[in-house]
């Protein structure tokens, strides 16, 4: 199992590394976000390192980190909403869809097909 690394922080954000036998096989970043709410952004798992619960360890590694660090009390999350079983996924995380949705923040082609659902996870 891949061992969560490094904290790499700077004033409003974390971003937090997971090796495996010195190669880094996933991140993830959390950023405040004021009044008791966090962000969580860019996980990222490597293929090999995939179906081993190294995301699961991210994700209670960046609500640890948000409530620690920013005393966060809610977690937030994006999610293209065409991805319905990475949504599916987060919900087994214990995050739920808050109905929230905004536009995909690049321009990209078919951009109006990227809207991005809001999950957030109570951390108290």
């Amino acid at each position: 199992m891949a061992e969560l690394a490094a904290v790499i922080a700077s004033p409003g954000h974390s971003l937090l590394l997971a090796e495996r036998d010195g190669t880094l096989v996933g991140t993830v970043t959390v950023a405040d976000l004021g009044q008791g709410r966090a962000y969580l952004g860019m996980l990222a798992v490597s293929p090999s390192a995939q179906v081993g619960g190294l995301g699961r360890l991210l994700v209670t590694a960046a609500a640890e980190e948000a409530k620690a660090r920013f005393a966060a009390r809610t977690l937030e999350l994006t999610v293209i909403a065409l991805r319905t079983e990475l949504i599916d996924w987060y919900r087994r995380r214990g995050f739920a869809c808050t109905g929230e949705l905004r536009p995909f923040p690049v321009a990209v082609p078919d951009r109006e097909r990227l809207v991005l659902t809001v999950m957030e996870r109570d951390l108290a």
